[in-house]
């Protein structure tokens, strides 16, 4: 590199004794040296970075912010009959009837381990021929029925299969329906393993209709 530095020199020196202007190459570029950009570039390769930034950005927002649940595929029966039109009040029986059937399904499980299977002692002698001697866990489920759909506080005048009579609900005066059941449905059948049920049908009150006559309407009324 410097000998050429010394001969570019010596060439220049020669052509100006000559009286001749010529244009001589000037040194090679350094290797380490960038040549200058053209205006256009240098905004073009801004633009890109402000856009890589800006990209950059919108990604680690994305990845902070929580992923949303939708909740699809359970149906609960709350969802359901809300999905239908089911009033308020008509979804404040049905829980009640969800929560009793539940704990009955638990006793009915552990009826062996609880010893429930054994008949009821009963004082009075006014079982009919046409129903079962009800068993202990006949007795159980009644009382949970009766007891989950009193407190719902929807329910006026309610007749159990296990009951003589219909059974009024204290302070139901203004409530607006009446429930008609079998607690459990097959209570015989259970030391068996086979399955057993509750069974009930809902009504709406007669307006100034007598409990017996709220409990005794066709099924064609059943809501």
């Amino acid at each position: 590199a410097h000998l050429q530095h010394h001969r570019v020199n010596a060439c220049r020196h020669a052509h100006r004794a000559s009286g001749r202007v010529h244009l001589l190459p000037s040194s090679p570029a350094k290797a380490h040296s960038v040549p200058s950009l053209r205006p256009d570039i240098r905004c073009s390769r801004q633009q890109s970075s402000r856009a890589a930034v800006q990209v950059h950005a919108t990604d680690t927002a994305a990845a902070a912010a929580p992923a949303a649940y939708s909740g699809k595929g359970i149906t609960t029966l709350t969802t359901f009959l809300s999905q239908n039109g089911a009033t308020p009040d008509m979804l404040m029986l049905m829980q009640a009837l969800q929560t009793a059937s539940k704990i009955i399904a638990s006793r009915v499980a552990r009826a062996g381990l609880d010893d429930l299977g054994a008949a009821a002692a009963s004082s009075t002698s006014s079982q009919s021929m046409e129903r079962d001697a009800p068993k202990e866990l006949d007795v159980v489920a009644n009382e949970v029925l009766k007891a989950s759909l009193a407190s719902s506080g929807v329910v006026g005048v309610m007749a159990s299969e296990e009951e003589d009579d219909v059974v009024v609900v204290d302070g139901g005066d203004r409530s607006k329906y009446v429930v008609v059941f079998d607690p459990l449905d097959g209570s015989s059948n259970i030391s068996a393993s086979i399955a057993t049920g509750t069974i009930f049908g809902v009504y709406a009150r007669t307006p100034g209709g007598s409990p017996h006559a709220d409990a005794l309407q066709p099924g064609t009324s059943l809501r």
